[in-house]
């Protein structure tokens, strides 16, 4: 017991920071070893049984789960309800539009999607391999699909092992409809065996293919395209003031033109070898070859980059700054109207990173910094008294209220931390 409080009194004195300001009041902690943990403050409720459960409670949303990502986690706010199983391939989505009217999605992909609302238009049920409706997804109001013959593969010609190519041959082809109906506004099409072949038309588009023999595409206005063998690509697009070509042959050669010449691009073995230029932005590119050589200077929006890899890289996007010098050297920069950071990598192993906030952050105070020795160590602290000390640290990467919230704890050495300078929590092993 005696050497427990000198290697806290000796966890204090180095990693202790001056005068700090007091956090939020606590109205009450419990906890059990690693197993469990229970906090209420005045705006958050926190309560682990791990490896388990974890609950977290803010002032308008609840996150939950149990044994992620294997498992189950649940997010609700003020107006939606979603969860996931099992890495995700289960779910479900409880949402309330600005209309007010409910409406319910749930998906077991690929095998089941279901929806329910008091709008008939949000209702809908497809059952894998028989077929049925969905709605509002993949970009279209309603896709209507009819059986998948693929799956009686599995039947007449059962593979050979389970783990095999032939295997994941049989699950593709399982998921390709025989035959499918969509429609997004006044379009409307129909496919067999999609994305072999497919049609459709609207009031102002129409699109045909046979894969992989060729394909065309029109909407009035806008653009006309076509593909042959897949290889052959042309497209005329239109803009108000002006017309642009596209002519791609798979590999070896593509261009970009405006009929008015402010825009011009070429690219040859693509995408190894490209160039080009827009005047209107101000944008000028050059990847010689890429990904090693990247040169790029825009106005309109402002950015500059110049990477040459794997010795060294500099990109800079609306406030966004990434610097890197060989891949153990990363450093990356945000300006935003609220807040700027600071984040630096090296060899993965060492991290840092630092937030200054213009107004006090709930969490984050006005300044806050983070340091990282994976897996050693990590520990944070900010200007509010908060300060959070954990040895060892298993993730490399941070997730306060999930992954590292409920499994850390098992494989931590040393915990320490000083909630504003009010309460402070010491755990060993």
């Amino acid at each position: 017991m005696k050497i427990n409080f000198l290697f806290v009194i000796f966890l204090i004195a180095l990693f202790s920071h001056g005068n700090l300001l007091a956090s939020e009041k606590i109205k009450s902690y419990s906890w059990f070893w690693m197993f469990y943990e229970n906090e209420k403050t005045e705006s958050r409720e926190t309560f682990v049984i791990r490896p388990l459960f974890l609950k977290n409670k803010y002032d308008n949303s609840t996150f939950f789960s149990i044994m992620p990502p294997l498992g189950y986690w649940n997010s609700i706010n003020k107006n939606n309800d979603s969860w996931n199983a099992f890495f995700g391939f289960v779910g479900a989505v409880d949402y309330t539009g600005s209309s007010g009217i409910k409406d319910y999605d749930f998906g077991v992909y690929p095998f089941l999607f279901y929806g329910d609302s008091k709008d008939k238009k949000d209702q809908y049920l497809s059952v894998w391999p028989f077929g049925g409706t969905i709605k509002g997804k993949l970009a279209m109001d309603k896709i209507t699909l009819y059986g998948f013959p693929s799956v009686f593969l599995f039947v007449f010609y059962p593979p050979s092992a389970v783990l095999s190519l032939q295997t994941s041959a049989y699950v593709l082809a399982s998921l390709v409809p025989l035959f499918a109906t969509y429609e997004k506004n006044d379009y409307k099409g129909w496919s067999i065996l999609w994305p072999l072949i497919s049609v459709g038309s609207g009031d102002k588009r129409k699109d045909f293919r046979i894969l992989p023999f060729y394909s065309s595409s029109h909407k009035k206005d806008r653009y006309d395209s076509f593909t042959v063998l897949l290889l052959f690509n042309y497209k005329k697009s239109y803009t108000r003031k002006d017309e642009i070509e596209t002519l791609f042959v798979f590999p070896f050669y593509g261009h970009k033109r405006s009929k008015s010449g402010y825009l011009k691009a070429t690219t040859l073995l693509w995408p190894f070898f490209s160039w080009g230029y827009n005047k209107k932005a101000e944008d000028y590119q050059y990847n010689l070859p890429w990904p090693f050589v990247q040169i790029q200077d825009s106005k309109t929006p402002k950015i500059k980059k110049r990477i040459f890899w794997p010795f060294y890289g500099y990109h800079r996007y609306a406030g966004n700054d990434m610097e890197f010098i060989t891949p153990f050297y990363i450093n990356l920069k945000k300006k935003a109207k609220s807040f700027s950071s600071n984040y630096y990598n090296l060899f993965f192993i060492l991290n840092y990173d630092e937030r200054n906030y213009k107004v006090s952050h709930k969490y984050y105070g006005k300044n806050w910094k983070y340091y990282k020795i994976w897996p050693l160590l990590h520990f944070e602290y900010n200007d509010k008294g908060d300060f959070t000390f954990r040895m060892v640290s298993l993730f490399p990467f941070r997730d306060t209220d999930g992954y590292e919230k409920l499994y850390s704890p098992l494989f931590s050495l040393v915990e320490y931390q000083n909630i504003g300078n009010v309460e402070k929590r010491f755990g060993f092993l």
